[in-house]
């Protein structure tokens, strides 16, 4: 499994010190298995479901399983994200 992290509003130098993670920019997130949404930035408020589902694996790599989307801060619509095929979490 790998961890893929982004925080816009981070600084990754202390970000990898105290924790040991590397932040990346969402840019660079492919392929995901699951997203969370752990904090409440604009950047993340902002983002469409078609973006989000860009960061995930292909449907034919999910083998049909829905893209799971964890949104601990409830920032988006539930059953928007249910309705564009999320396996959507909140808290």
């Amino acid at each position: 499994m790998h961890i893929y992290a982004v925080d816009p509003e981070a600084d990754p130098v202390m970000i990898k010190r105290e924790y040991g993670i590397e932040l990346i920019p969402l840019s660079e997130v492919r392929e995901a298995d699951c997203v969370a949404v752990l904090v409440a930035h604009k950047e993340f408020r902002e983002l469409s479901p078609d973006t989000l589902l860009s960061l995930y694996k292909s449907e034919k790599q999910r083998e049909g399983a829905l893209p799971v989307l964890l949104d601990i801060k409830g920032v988006y619509d539930a059953s928007e994200m249910k309705k564009k095929g999320f396996n959507y979490w909140r808290l």
